[in-house]
């Protein structure tokens, strides 16, 4: 978090009354964003414009109450770079949606209670309305998410168990917010992203700068399948109910490693006494 002082100038009509200066915070870095902030900067990161006014707005979102009032012009550019985390890599793995509208409960932060077939139904939803910006696409990508409540007593998941066809909860999602529905988009990308930097061995190209342009699965999904048919965590319906989908690329990430180590070794070259 940023710690800024600024001090501040007299409105027109009060130059009488003495200066004095402002202590807040600005976050640094996506993960620091309050819900609200989020659902305030969500529909303007999808919106076309250039980035200094995409940053002019966020400031706004973000500054205490009332004080961008008393900011000079100078003052402001001086904030703005501050921001410039919002124009680079989404990196938001928060969930601060959890249990809000309507009875709907979302995924913990991180893909933490993410099972496999979440993961994949909900990514072609995402990939899809990247690419088209569908409504329907962000209807159905965040029905797979936020789900009835089925157990309040289970810490790990209480959201029903997920369904591919996910149509019987759109009416719900369909009234929600959406700067609501377009924050999962970039807690999506974000997650995504965290997948990368915890399983290299698995992801070794990055994603996209921008969620907007991750609009390619890379492939994944047939991975996970190939997974499931050859039953190395039981059979599919046992993977699609109670694998996590960090099991799985952790399981990934470790087969690849040892793969490539044991590569590495048997291309040493044999060592000879005389050799040394």
């Amino acid at each position: 978090m940023h710690s800024i002082e600024i001090e501040l100038h007299p409105l027109t009509g009060y130059q009488n009354k003495p200066l004095r200066s402002i202590k807040f915070g600005l976050p640094e870095q996506w993960d620091e964003l309050t819900a609200d902030q989020i659902l305030a900067i969500a529909p303007l990161y999808f919106q076309r414009m250039p980035e200094m006014d995409f940053k002019l707005h966020c400031l706004a979102c973000l500054l205490p109450a009332r004080t961008g009032a008393y900011l000079r012009d100078e003052e402001i550019l001086r904030l703005l770079p501050c921001l410039d985390w919002l124009t680079q890599d989404v990196s938001l793995t928060k969930q601060n949606f959890r249990e809000i509208y309507y009875g709907l409960s979302g995924p913990k932060d991180g893909f933490e209670n993410m099972t496999v077939a979440e993961y994949i139904t909900a990514d072609q939803y995402f990939c899809q309305y990247l690419q088209d910006e569908a409504e329907e696409d962000l209807h159905l990508f965040v029905a797979c998410l936020f789900r009835p409540i089925a157990n309040k007593r289970d810490s790990s998941d209480k959201r029903a168990k997920f369904s591919q066809d996910a149509t019987g909860y759109l009416p719900k999602v369909k009234r929600l917010k959406p700067a609501f529905l377009l924050a999962q988009i970039l807690w999506f990308a974000g997650c995504k992203r965290e997948l990368c930097e915890l399983y290299p061995s698995a992801f070794p190209k990055p994603h996209e700068e921008a969620p907007e342009q991750a609009s390619e699965g890379g492939g994944w999904n047939k991975v996970l399948f190939y997974i499931a048919e050859q039953k190395l965590f039981g059979d599919f319906a046992n993977l699609t109910e109670n694998t996590y989908i960090h099991n799985i690329f952790s399981y990934i990430d470790s087969k690849i490693e040892q793969n490539n180590e044991s590569t590495a070794s048997d291309k040493e070259p044999e060592r000879f006494e005389n050799d040394v």
